[in-house]
């Protein structure tokens, strides 16, 4: 999506908090769900081409900037590897670290970094399967990326209207607060854009 669709008049190019002029006001946006962004998972540094095919190819693995993957351990990065389940996973790593188990490192990586914390939130549970079962240990056991899709669109479906509306609840978080400050504004706009018959996941299955 045109950036210029959700930010209008623009923003700041490098502090993008700020407008486009620097002033120390925020610039003036829609909401993802009033302009819905589509978001593409990219490392064309370490990108790799192939035929339609090739469905199972082998090449050297080469660490992007998630280091976790199982697969990459020990003698794992001098064995000629399928990259399509390495991709499962780092989707899946993805999710986890930044929305079930966020932790507030520079990367959101789910590796050891001094003095960083872990923020759980309670209501992502619905994608915990599928994101356990996308970071296996053993990668011939992660779904596919037409099974994982495929799993994604009937937990969408299974949410009813409710669920897909909410707010994301951090844990430990005192429920008063959550309720007084978070949720009591998330109410009304959500009416607002039940209203407006604006849906809260634009893009299901693509």
């Amino acid at each position: 999506m045109d950036p210029s669709q959700m930010f209008p008049q623009g923003f700041h190019p490098i502090a993008t908090v700020l407008r486009k002029q620097g002033d120390v006001k925020a610039p003036f946006h829609f909401s993802r769900t009033e302009r819905p962004p589509k978001y593409y998972l990219i490392d064309f540094g370490i990108s790799r081409k192939f035929s339609v095919n090739e469905t199972t190819p082998t090449v050297m693995p080469h660490v992007g900037a998630d280091p976790t993957a199982p697969e990459f351990r020990g003698e794992g990065e001098s064995i000629p590897q399928n990259p399509f389940p390495t991709d499962i996973y780092y989707i899946g790593n993805l999710v986890k670290t930044h929305f079930i188990e966020v932790n507030d490192s520079f990367f959101k990586l789910s590796v050891p970094v001094p003095n960083t914390q872990t923020q759980e939130y309670t209501n992502f549970d619905f994608m915990s399967d599928l994101v356990n079962d996308m970071i296996q240990e053993d990668p011939g056991k992660r779904p596919t990326i037409d099974e994982a899709m495929a799993r994604l669109n009937s937990i969408i479906s299974s949410l009813g209207f409710f669920k897909p509306r909410s707010r994301l609840h951090p844990a430990g978080m005192p429920s008063i607060f959550f309720f007084l400050f978070k949720q009591i504004p998330h109410v009304f706009r959500e009416m607002n854009y039940t209203i407006r018959g604006l849906c809260p996941v634009p893009y299901p299955g693509k």
